[in-house]
């Protein structure tokens, strides 16, 4: 998905394939793997993933972190403050 915040264009892969994609953001995929656990941590039992499931998203949670401490480090800013985010701006479809 391609999107923009405050005029700067990213691009961000929305599936655990894509996720660490080239040229995909990894701060803005730490950000969405961080809502997703958010997400599930917060819903009811009957509509959570099963533990298997769960457990490839942390790891996938625990990589982005690594990538976008890396990039933070770099360029010392997050597309966003907390998991609650919300992608603003233009939003498209990979083509």
């Amino acid at each position: 998905m391609d999107l923009s915040q405050g005029g700067k264009p990213s691009r961000i892969g929305l599936s655990a394939s894509n996720i660490f994609a080239s040229g995909s953001d990894s701060q803005w995929a730490y950000a969405l793997t961080l809502a997703r656990a958010d997400h599930y941590l917060k819903s009811p039992k009957h509509s959570r993933e099963i533990m298997p499931e769960f457990k490839s998203d942390w790891a996938l949670l625990e990589a982005a972190r690594v990538n976008s401490a890396t990039s933070t480090a770099a360029n010392n800013n997050l597309p966003c403050s907390s998991a609650r985010c919300t992608a603003t701006g233009n939003l498209h479809q990979y083509r």
